[in-house]
C-alpha cells in the first residue's frame, strides 16, 4: 500500500490504545511491479474470515449493549470466498489456481492481535504469525503465491460510536437513528512463497483509492431489516438462518475483483 505523504508521520507509543488515522490522506494502491507479478503463477487461496459471526447491537448507554458470537463454520462461507477469489485470479490475471489442503489451525493465527491487548494499535490481522505455515504450504504444492483473506476490525464507520466490529456479523445501532446492516470487514494480503511475506495487503473493499475512511466504508455490507437484527442467534428460524448464509455467501462479491486489481496487474 502506498502512502501519497500529507502529514508528517505521528509515533505512537504502544503504551497508548489510540490507533494510528488514515483518514486524512489520501491513498493510491499501486500494484506490485509487473515483473514481480509475472513470477506469479500456481496460487492458492486461504480464507479465514467467516469462521465465527458476530451479533452486535449499541444502544444509548453500554448498559444497553449486547454482543454474541457464533460458530458458522459448518456454513463453508470460507470455501465459497476461496472459490471466489480463485475465479477473479483465473479470469482478470491468467493465474492457475490451485486448490490444496491446508492447516486451518496453523492459518488461523493470523487474526491474532499484534501486540499485548486488544486495542486499535494491535488489531490484526496478523500476518507474521502465519510466516511458516505459508513457507510449508508453498514448498508442499509447488506455489508462487497464496492470498489470504483474514478478519479485520473497525471502528464504527456505521453510526459513528465509540464501538467497533469486525469479520463477519451483523452491527445495529439504535433506538434512535436506527443502523442495521450485514458486514464483511476483511484485509487480504498476496504471501510471496519466496519470503512468507505479504507482497500486498489491502482492506477487502469495492473501492481502493482515496480517503482510508472511504475505502473502509466500501467494505462488503447490506442493510437488513432492524428488528430482526436484534433476535438472538439462538433465537433465529430456519429461514432467517438461511438467507444470513446466503447474503453472507454473495456479500464480497464485487469488493474481490476491484480488491485484486488494485494488488495486480491485469495480464
Amino acid at each position: 500500500m502506498q502512502i501519497r505523504p500529507c502529514l508528517k508521520p505521528i509515533k505512537v507509543l504502544a503504551s497508548t490504545s489510540i490507533a494510528i488515522s488514515l483518514v486524512g490522506c489520501a491513498t493510491q494502491q499501486i500494484p506490485v511491479k509487473g515483473d514481480v507479478a509475472a513470477k506469479i503463477n500456481r496460487v492458492a487461496v486461504v480464507s479465514m474470515t467467516a469462521k465465527s459471526f458476530s451479533r452486535q447491537y449499541t444502544g444509548l448507554t453500554v448498559f444497553n449493549n449486547e454482543k454474541e458470537e457464533f460458530d458458522i463454520s459448518d456454513w463453508k462461507i470460507d470455501a465459497r470466498y476461496e472459490e471466489l477469489f480463485r475465479n477473479q485470479l483465473k479470469n482478470d490475471f491468467g493465474m492457475t489456481p490451485v486448490i490444496a489442503p491446508y492447516s486451518e489451525q496453523e492459518f488461523s493465527r493470523v487474526n491474532d492481535l499484534n501486540g499485548p491487548w486488544d486495542a486499535p494499535a494491535f488489531w490484526g490481522p496478523n500476518f507474521e504469525a502465519i510466516a511458516t505455515a505459508t513457507k510449508n504450504y508453498c514448498e508442499n504444492h509447488s506455489l508462487d503465491a497464496v492470498v489470504v483473506v483474514a478478519k479485520a476490525k473497525s471502528e464504527d464507520f456505521l453510526a459513528g460510536s465509540n464501538q467497533y466490529f469486525g469479520g463477519a456479523g451483523t452491527y445495529t445501532r439504535g433506538p434512535i437513528a436506527k443502523v442495521a446492516n450485514l458486514h464483511l470487514i476483511s484485509k487480504v494480503a498476496l504471501m510471496d512463497c519466496a519470503t512468507a511475506k505479504p507482497l500486498a495487503i489491502r482492506p477487502l473493499a469495492a473501492k481502493q483509492n482515496g480517503m482510508y475512511g472511504d475505502i473502509i466504508r466500501s467494505s462488503p455490507l447490506l442493510t437488513i431489516n432492524f428488528e430482526e437484527s436484534m433476535i438472538p442467534i439462538q433465537q433465529w428460524s430456519p429461514e432467517q438462518k438461511q438467507r444470513v448464509q446466503t447474503d453472507l455467501s454473495n456479500l464480497p462479491n464485487s469488493a474481490i475483483s476491484e480488491t485484486l486489481r488494485s494488488m495486480l496487474p491485469t495480464r
